[in-house]
């Protein structure tokens, strides 16, 4: 199991599912006049960044780059290594990228040597595209694959980028027929970014992985050597609800205490995964902590409030009840909702609608009884390990306090 670090080629057989998301990226990339941009977005440690590592040089990926006549030259750019650099040596190191990952594929071409800091340098980058596009094979296509977009605002903030980096990317977008992107980032990329580029892309959300695929992440990495008895294996999925992240750190504990203990019978039991998500709470909780840390007051009380202790709590709970559980704070329905909201949209949240049927019987001689049907919502965290941390580490009554 790897814990905390993306899946490069050389550990994709821990890649798990995602056909869908290939699927989606074959269908957009792959014969298009005007190839679209894609976003791909998610909830941190969700497995963007696995995901277009598989892409860029994995066997998931290799289809896609070898579709015949119609190749794509993926190149990957994580812009957190980009954070310090000017407009000019990121454009520079842009194109360094793009250099060496053509040489790999056996087309090579020059380093831009004239690229300037002064406001000819959009003018330069482009006549550098104008070459890359000239050496690709006929229908090639250039995607440039750009990790933590959020960055990118960062640096402009910062006074190290400028700001016409912005429409001078949109420009690239709509108007160069062998170049497109795929951009990655966490949710907040959609509200963030929407007016400025993605509105000459198409988006799709990196979601948890499947039941299905779950379990074979659970069980795949250690078979046959070790077994988890069925139990064990729907307690993890219940823990986690298919996030990679907190499935890959729950069964490298797991591993880790078995190889420790120097069992003879390597067998994991639903017993060892809850003595295993009791050590992580109490001990391994630093992503758990990042997530609270990232939520406002409000959507932490909401948390808190559906929470409950930290043996009991799976069930859904409506949004009246969470009301009369917060009773105390003061905070307006503006706010709550605000709240409920961000946390859905974050993931941390799982909505679901109730339909009650409220039968009424009209006085007529008909004795015709119309149904009408009551729509309500109700609220769980949207996995058991962040039920569980949450109640343990911030029960309601001491927020309250």
């Amino acid at each position: 199991y790897v814990v905390g670090k993306p899946l490069t080629p050389a550990s994709e057989s821990l890649y798990m599912g995602r056909e869908d998301v290939f699927m989606w990226i074959e269908e957009n990339l792959l014969g298009k006049t005007q190839p679209h941009t894609l976003i791909l977005y998610g909830q941190r440690r969700m497995g963007k960044t696995s995901t277009l590592y598989q892409l860029v040089g994995g066997k998931r990926g290799h289809t896609i780059r070898e579709y015949p006549g119609y190749p794509i030259f993926p190149v990957y750019i994580d812009l957190q290594r980009l954070a310090g650099c000017d407009t000019y040596e990121f454009f520079a190191r842009l194109s360094q990228q793009i250099v060496r990952n053509l040489a790999k594929r056996n087309i090579n071409v020059q380093m831009p040597t004239q690229l300037s800091q002064n406001g000819s340098l959009f003018h330069e980058f482009d006549m550098f595209l104008d070459e890359v596009e000239g050496k690709l094979p006929e229908n090639g296509l250039l995607v440039l694959v750009i990790d933590e977009l959020e960055q990118l605002q960062d640096s402009v903030e910062r006074g190290r980028l400028t700001q016409d980096i912005f429409p001078y990317l949109r420009s690239l977008m709509q108007h160069r027929s062998r170049l497109t992107f795929i951009l990655a980032g966490t949710n907040q990329l959609v509200e963030d970014y929407w007016s400025i580029i993605f509105h000459v892309g198409i988006s799709r959300e990196i979601m948890p992985l499947t039941r299905a695929d779950t379990e074979n992440l659970i069980r795949e990495p250690v078979s046959p050597m070790i077994h988890y008895d069925d139990l064990a294996v729907d307690r993890i999925w219940l823990a986690t609800r298919g996030h990679p992240y907190f499935s890959q750190l729950i069964c490298h504990r797991l591993i880790s205490e078995v190889n420790l203990e120097g069992r003879r019978t390597k067998e994991i039991t639903i017993a060892d995964v809850r003595q295993t998500m009791k050590h992580i709470v109490m001990e391994d909780d630093s992503h758990l902590q990042h997530l609270w840390n990232e939520s406002s007051d409000d959507e932490r009380h909401v948390m808190a409030a559906l929470a409950g202790s930290p043996d009991r709590g799976h069930e859904p709970v409506a949004r009246s009840e969470i009301v009369t559980r917060l009773r105390d704070v003061s905070f307006s329905d503006l706010s709550f909702d605000s709240a409920l909201t961000k946390l859905e949209r974050r993931g941390l949240l799982h909505r679901t609608i109730v339909e009650r049927e409220i039968k009424r019987r009209l006085v007529e001689s008909t004795g015709w009884q119309p149904t009408l049907v009551s729509k309500d919502s109700s609220y769980s965290l949207s996995f058991d390990l962040l039920r569980s941390w949450i109640a343990q580490k911030h029960p309601l009554g001491s927020l309250l306090k």
